[in-house]
């Protein structure tokens, strides 16, 4: 090397230095790659599942809301007067959004893939269809006309029983989808306070 011309050394240096940063990049956008597929895996398997369980607990959500305006149309309440709108508009909603939880869920459970996964959503479907049995029983009182206290404290206390019951195993499946383990190429990254 020493019988080599200094532009001809100083090529060869450049040369090597370029092959060694075309490489470190090359290693670079790999890996940059690898951490985006692996964080796009985790969305679609988990994120998406705990984005739908937050679907179905608004729609439980919504649902009580609207029987809790359906009371409100009780022939004999203060509140009769200010609805101009026949309480069907209430259990048409319900019904609209039954459709749609019922969907949602479908799709949380072709999602799901993990036995304990399975295991979380099988009790959310019991909780949901306890809850299911006496909301219905609530609406059938709302159609015949009936909006007494003792239909408001039979809703009331399951809203607070099964109710309850059926948005605390959506919850916990939530908890459980949200914390799956995140890609070990991306766990520095979330430790790192310069991101």
């Amino acid at each position: 090397m020493n019988h080599l011309k200094i532009s001809t050394r100083l090529a060869i240096m450049i040369g090597v230095l370029s092959v060694l940063l075309v490489a470190i990049g090359t290693i670079g956008l790999w890996g940059i790659s690898k951490s985006n597929d692996e964080i796009r895996a985790l969305h679609d398997e988990a994120m998406v599942s705990a984005l739908k369980a937050d679907e179905s607990i608004d729609k439980l959500v919504q649902n009580r809301l609207q029987v809790l305006l359906a009371f409100q149309h009780a022939p004999d309440g203060p509140l009769a007067s200010i609805h101009n709108h026949p309480t069907s508009l209430h259990t048409d909603e319900i019904a609209a959004n039954r459709v749609q939880a019922d969907q949602i869920f479908k799709e949380m459970q072709v999602l799901e893939t993990t036995p304990q996964g399975l295991a979380m959503l099988e009790t959310a479907v019991k909780t949901r269809l306890a809850w299911r049995d006496k909301f219905n029983a609530v609406l059938k009182a709302i159609a015949s006309g009936d909006f007494s206290p003792a239909t408001m404290a039979f809703f009331l206390q399951a809203g607070r029983q099964e109710g309850e019951a059926a948005v605390k195993a959506l919850r916990e499946y939530r908890r459980h989808k949200s914390a799956t383990n995140w890609p070990s190429s991306v766990l520095p990254c979330l430790s790192c306070s310069a991101c």
